[in-house]
């Protein structure tokens, strides 16, 4: 497995982001993009934002940020259960 994605949780500390959670989401791209794609918050502007979410593609070991959305504190509690949600539902249940 040479390629896997994660949706990483950083919140703004100064003026860098600090990572304070990771989701592994496998390793399909049509599946990581598709479930970056049904959270919630906006993709304007997100190294303005206080919370942040950034999908993330590790390809040999060296991780490439490749989209990233901003988020209100409500919107990542519904984000983290929806990718729970899935991730059950692909690692669990086998869909």
């Amino acid at each position: 497995m040479d390629t896997v994605f994660y949706i990483d949780l950083n919140i703004k500390k100064g003026t860098d982001f600090v990572s304070y959670g990771r989701f592994y989401i496998g390793n399909s791209s049509r599946v990581a993009k598709r479930v970056f794609d049904s959270m919630q918050g906006t993709t304007d502007a997100p190294e303005e934002s206080v919370i942040r979410l950034d999908l993330v593609e590790v390809v040999k070991g060296v991780p490439q940020t490749i989209r990233m959305m901003s988020c209100t504190l409500e919107q990542v509690a519904e984000n983290c259960k929806a990718i729970t949600k899935e991730t059950f539902k692909r690692f669990s249940l086998g869909f």
